[in-house]
């Protein structure tokens, strides 16, 4: 699964294969113009729902295309931003396939999938907030960009 998982996220660094040139090209005209914390705020919440979904691997590797965009967004700093991925991708805990631990804690029966979905989302929800709200700005203060 793995070896699946990196040669997907493989691709999307691959310039000469335009996956991520495509999708630059997609989003930035959507995304290019709009305020930094809007757009820290999106990132965090694509990230965390994407995690929810598919592979944390697969997800993080999103850096690839999201980096070059918030580059030309006004007052995003980028290096910041990248710790914001790196940190949103690992919270994964909504959904029976986030992660091993979510399918076993579902799937062993411990707690139901409605269970489960009702508070990993609530969970997400608050990650997303200090994501955004504290640990972007105060990232910002400790690697200026």
């Amino acid at each position: 699964m793995m070896a699946a998982v990196m040669g997907t996220a493989y691709l999307f660094g691959l310039k000469n294969c335009g996956v991520t040139t495509w999708m630059m090209n997609s989003l930035k005209p959507l995304l290019g113009g709009m305020p930094a914390f809007l757009f820290v705020l999106c990132v965090a919440v694509f990230i965390i729902v994407m995690t929810n979904f598919l592979s944390n691997t697969l997800t993080v590797s999103m850096y690839a295309v999201i980096i070059p965009i918030a580059m030309s967004v006004a007052g995003v700093n980028p290096i910041v931003l990248a710790l914001l991925i790196a940190g949103g991708g690992n919270i994964s805990l909504s959904t029976p396939s986030c992660c091993p631990a979510g399918g076993l804690a579902s799937g062993g029966g411990w707690v139901s999938v409605g269970y489960q979905m009702k508070y990993g989302w609530s969970l997400a929800a608050v990650s997303i907030l200090l994501l955004s709200c504290v640990a972007y700005p105060v990232g910002c203060l400790i690697f200026p960009y």
